[in-house]
């Protein structure tokens, strides 16, 4: 499955390559080997560290929650490690399968929308092509027929011409006789 991804490489401002790029995602095999969960599926694909885990580790012995994480505080660590360009730092694997889950279809979903709206744009631009077209031919066609009708009426009127000639020069040549 590929993906196209917005790219803004030297040739695309140029306008000479495609404004995406591609991308292989894997199948759902391999991600489930990644992700820790066996072909058949019965493994826990959270792996040790399920949302269970990690919401029990904020709880104290007596019970209480503990006060020295907020929700702030994670946000904080979680915009710091995000920064753009930097290292990534180490993810534990239930983040990072859940993150895949959702990933996964996301990537599905924009891969059949940029297919369907690649073919409705290159329909469109075809349909406007045959548009354009036949629009030039009919211009074409009564700009023909115009140029045919004004080149009868040169003949016609050189024909005059010759004729009114011919004639002037008789009336001239009758003028001196006289």
């Amino acid at each position: 499955m590929e993906l196209g991804v917005p790219g803004d490489g030297p040739g695309v401002a140029a306008g000479e390559e495609s404004t995406s790029a591609r991308f292989l995602t894997t199948s759902g095999e391999v991600a489930g080997g990644v992700c820790g969960a066996g072909v058949d599926g019965n493994s826990d694909p959270l792996g040790s560290d399920s949302v269970e885990g990690n919401a029990t580790a904020r709880v104290g012995v007596e019970g209480g929650i503990d006060q020295s994480w907020t929700p702030s505080e994670e946000a904080r660590r979680l915009s710091d490690q995000g920064r753009r360009h930097s290292a990534p730092a180490s993810v534990p694997a239930a983040d990072r399968c859940l993150a895949f889950e959702q990933v996964v279809p996301l990537l599905r979903y924009l891969d059949r929308k940029a297919a369907k709206y690649a073919d409705s744009r290159h329909s469109e631009a075809q349909r406007e092509f045959v548009k354009q077209r036949a629009q030039i031919e009919a211009e074409l066609h009564s700009e023909r027929i115009q140029n045919s009708t004004l080149a009868e009426e040169l003949v016609q009127q050189t024909r005059l011409l010759e004729q009114c000639q011919i004639a002037h020069k008789a009336d001239e040549e009758l003028l001196r006789r006289l």
